[in-house]
């Protein structure tokens, strides 16, 4: 009798959270000196967002099928994500920029909800330039924006470390030569 109660109350358990659980697309990935374009990056945080398993993500070819999708492509603001959520009929739209400035990668995100039109979420992290691990570094902002945990010493491996600035030998005297 115990098992048949726990078996229909895990039952209802994963009815609901799969019912419930709200539609979200990834529109364009601003990308600025990198070398993953826009495209690439919408793929990575849509891939990273489908492994949080947490939100009904539209693939690139459920968001294809729509009238003048090639509209998409120059979407960044609040305003237009909001009409193109709108006309595929998801819930939340999630947009962002990932920038190179001198030593670091600045990757910022934002999840915006389509039918309050408001920004519900937000994350931005500054990392070191190892472009290599660029699918990590979103990892760890969508993780910061959705509130699950990051691994720490991946955290600190990836993070940029804002360290006190050394001397290049400006102004270094070299002693070095014959002697008299």
């Amino acid at each position: 009798m115990k098992t048949l109660i726990k078996t229909c109350l895990l039952l209802v358990l994963l009815v609901s959270t799969t019912t419930f659980a709200q539609s979200l697309f990834v529109g364009p990935i601003s990308t600025f000196n990198v070398s993953a374009n826009s495209y690439t990056a919408s793929k990575l945080v849509r891939m990273e967002m489908i492994k949080t398993d947490q939100y009904q993500v539209l693939d690139e070819y459920d968001m294809m099928e729509m009238e003048n999708s090639s509209d998409l492509d120059s979407c960044y603001s609040k305003t237009c994500l909001v009409d193109y959520g709108k006309r595929l009929g998801a819930n939340i739209a999630v947009s962002g920029s990932i920038d190179k400035i001198g030593a670091k990668i600045i990757i910022s995100l934002k999840m915006i909800d389509i039918n309050k039109n408001e920004i519900m979420k937000t994350a931005t992290h500054q990392f070191d330039d190892q472009e290599l691990e660029l699918q990590r570094m979103i990892m760890i902002v969508v993780n910061m924006m959705l509130g699950i945990e990051n691994d720490p010493e991946l955290l600190k491996r990836l993070s940029f470390k804002n360290e006190q600035i050394t001397s290049t030998n400006v102004g270094r005297i070299n002693n070095s030569g014959p002697r008299m």
